[in-house]
C-alpha cells in the first residue's frame, strides 16, 4: 500500500476495523472475521489501529486474481477531483 505521508511503500497499514468497514461498505464484524482469517493463514498480522502484512505474496494469491484486475481498472479510471 502507498504510504504518501512516508514517501514509499510500507506494509504497515494504519486502520481501524471500523474505518475499513466504512470504506467498504459493510459491517465491522465482517472486517474482523476475514481480518482474522488472514491472519489465520499468517498473511497478516493486526494489532491496534494498524495492520501489517506479512507476507504480500500470499496476499496477493489469497486474491484469486482480483488484486490485479482492481490495480488495472484503477489506471483506466478518469482522475478525481479534488
Amino acid at each position: 500500500m502507498r504510504n504518501a505521508w512516508r514517501g514509499g511503500y510500507s506494509d504497515e497499514i494504519p486502520l481501524t476495523h471500523e474505518f475499513l468497514s466504512l470504506m467498504l461498505g459493510v459491517r465491522r464484524a465482517g472486517i474482523t472475521v476475514a481480518l482474522r482469517f488472514l491472519e489465520g493463514k499468517a498473511l497478516i498480522r493486526m494489532s491496534r489501529n494498524q495492520i501489517v502484512v506479512m507476507d504480500r505474496e500470499g496476499l496477493k494469491a489469497s486474491a484469486k486474481g482480483t488484486y490485479h484486475e482492481f490495480r488495472s481498472r484503477k489506471k483506466d479510471a478518469p482522475p478525481t477531483a479534488h
